[in-house]
This record gives C-alpha cells, structure tokens and sequence, in this order.
C-alpha cells in the first residue's frame, strides 16, 4: 500500500502549543478587525493595517480591550516567522509587562 501525502498526521505539537490552544476561535476575523481597531487601536501590533490582533474578538458589541496572553504569544511567533523583528519585540515587550506565563520558559540567548 503507497502511503500518499495526507496518509499521516503529525501527532502533537512543539513546546508551546498550550499557550495557544483556542486562540484561532478567538482571534477576530479579517470583517471583524475594523470596528475592534476603531475601539481599541492598542489591540494590535501593527495599528496601521491591522495585523497581528493580541485581544479576543468583540462578542455582542462589547470588547475588552486587554492584551491577551495567548494572543502576544501568537502575533509574537507569526511575526518571527514572516520577519517582522520590531513586532516581535514588541509582542514580547508588552507580554513582559503583563507577566504571561510563556516568557519565562523562553530559552535565554546571547547576542
């Protein structure tokens, strides 16, 4: 039996896979961004054109305009991945600021 490309799935993930577990029912959608950057424009790292939301999506009207844990995690490692450095950054600065849990098992590098 020829095994074919889709024949096996990947079981598990990385290291990091419980800080963003859910995150993607959360995130607002591309028709959903507008009014949560009109509300809360410090929602996302890039302000300018929408991208990388760190809070959860406005449920009936009202947002809460708090950085999430799981969501500067994720803008964080997209941003790394697509070389956005200075987001990067800054996902990690405001993740510091708000004690997430996932910044203290980062691995310490030397410059």
């Amino acid at each position: 039996m020829k095994k074919g490309k889709n024949s096996q799935k990947k079981k598990g993930g990385g290291r990091f896979t419980n800080f963003v577990k859910g995150w993607s029912q959360k995130v607002p959608k591309r028709s959903e961004r507008k009014k949560l950057a009109q509300k809360c424009p410090k929602c996302f790292l890039d302000v300018k054109n929408k991208k990388f939301p760190v809070c959860y999506k406005c449920q009936s009207g009202v947002c809460s305009c708090k950085n999430q844990c799981d969501g500067l995690f994720a803008a964080r490692m997209r941003a790394k991945i697509l070389h956005y450095d200075n987001i990067a950054e800054e996902a990690l600065k405001r993740a510091k600021n708000q004690k997430c849990e996932w910044v203290k098992h980062l691995k310490k590098t030397k410059k």
